[in-house]
């Protein structure tokens, strides 16, 4: 039996039911900052679209574009709310290209901006913006789709391409080649996540109760089963959101999505043994991200992330620029990790409000524990170390041994959501 396939400390679907108040609120957190079912299909379809546009006649792309696909945390189903006060989403996909490999960086980004915007009037027109490695489109209500040119190089493993940087207003610079595999890497990371059925049935169902009954969206057919998540992807789409809401009013850079999710990958068979619940893998994780960064600081070198199926490609070749910014993301996860452990231990409700508002933002993490605060029996509420949680007196234990509230906390209506 192979790391990719390691049985988990789990038993059924119940067992995940019965995690309690930490577990549940993590969770409902997560759908709430996560591509939807509907939204998911909605960024497939536009970034297909987008893939038959610039090959249209008349596209300075016609008969050059040799395929299209998603990269990044799209392909992984890690996306999540790019701002932390409204739903934007940031969607990325690469187009690979039938140019040849000497074409300058500056001018394979220029013909795919010419390829998308067109001429005025056109359905990209006003919502096209070249940037400096990819196109973005922007479309109404939040969503942007960054389409970045790629050139296959030859002889090398799947998909391994050369990728473009160039600033525009540079005019006499040409731009860098830069030698990337994101395709790879997702590939690769899909591989290191320990298979994890029963939360991700009740991850995807919970999700799609929550779309259908409070979004009043029409049910749609479950998204590629890379959404059915398992915790440790879950808990990255909570780490990420973390990050955001830290550097919501910093200026720079912010720690790049695939950074983390590398870092989460390096240590996800070990975090999904670590525990049954969400929180014991959401700690872990954050400690493990704790650990590389604290070694790097030790030795006082900027961290080196790089994409294991792709060495060439590095993964932090444009953060962290400076020891300072490093050490203000090493002081971030510290304080990261003391929440989750006051989380862990919390025996007050108002306590663990507090907690997730700072660490996820107001509008989730209100949104998600608010319904549950009228299940809650009067009384104290303690939240275990194993995640689960006994309320007031109203106790009751559940068949398994473990000690748990009456109130139930998987979906049964709207107020489990």
């Amino acid at each position: 039996m192979t790391d990719d396939h390691i049985p988990l400390r789990t038993t059924s679907a119940a067992d995940f039911v019965a995690q309690g108040l930490a577990d549940t609120l993590l969770a409902d957190i997560a759908i709430r900052v996560q591509l939807s079912p509907t939204l998911h299909q909605l960024a497939t379809e536009r970034y297909r679209t987008l893939d038959h546009w610039i090959q249209r006649e008349g596209s300075p792309l016609h008969g050059l574009v040799e395929t299209t696909y998603a990269q990044g945390s799209m392909r992984i189903g890690a996306t999540i709310n790019s701002r932390v006060t409204n739903d934007e989403f940031d969607i990325d996909a690469v187009t690979q290209l039938a140019l040849a490999v000497t074409t300058p960086p500056s001018q394979v980004l220029d013909i795919l901006f010419d390829a998308v915007r067109d001429e005025p009037g056109s359905r990209y027109f006003g919502c096209t913006r070249r940037r400096s490695r990819c196109v973005t489109v922007s479309y109404k209500g939040g969503m942007h789709v960054d389409l970045t040119p790629a050139i296959l190089q030859v002889g090398t493993p799947p998909r391994q391409s050369w990728i473009f940087e160039h600033e525009s207003r540079r005019r006499f610079d040409l731009g860098t080649k830069l030698i990337a595999n994101p395709y790879g890497f997702a590939e690769w990371f899909k591989q290191q996540i320990p298979d994890d059925n029963d939360f991700s049935r009740w991850f995807l169902g919970r999700a799609q109760t929550y779309e259908e009954r409070i979004l009043a969206a029409e049910p749609v057919p479950p998204p590629e089963p890379v959404d059915q998540k398992s915790r440790v992807v879950v808990a990255l789409q909570l780490l990420k959101r973390w990050r955001n809401v830290q550097y919501d009013k910093r200026r720079g850079r912010r720690p790049p999505s695939v950074v983390l999710s590398k870092l989460v990958a390096d240590t996800a068979v070990e975090a999904a043994r670590n525990g049954p619940g969400l929180l014991h893998v959401l700690l872990h994780l954050a400690l493990a991200v704790l650990a590389d960064l604290e070694r790097a600081r030790l030795s006082r070198q900027l961290i080196h992330v790089a994409n294991p199926v792709c060495p060439a490609d590095v993964l932090t070749d444009r953060w962290p620029g400076t020891l300072d910014e490093q050490a203000t993301f090493i002081t971030d996860v510290r304080n990261l990790v003391a929440d989750l452990r006051a989380l862990q231990q919390s025996s007050n409700i108002d306590e663990i409000k507090g907690i997730l508002v700072r660490l996820f933002g107001e509008a989730p993490a209100l949104k998600a524990i608010e319904p549950h605060l009228k299940a809650i029996p009067r009384g104290p509420v303690r939240v275990t170390s194993t995640g689960g949680v006994i309320a007031g007196t109203a106790a009751a234990v559940h068949a398994n041994g473990r000690t748990m509230p009456r109130h139930t906390f998987h979906g049964d209506g709207e107020d489990g959501l």
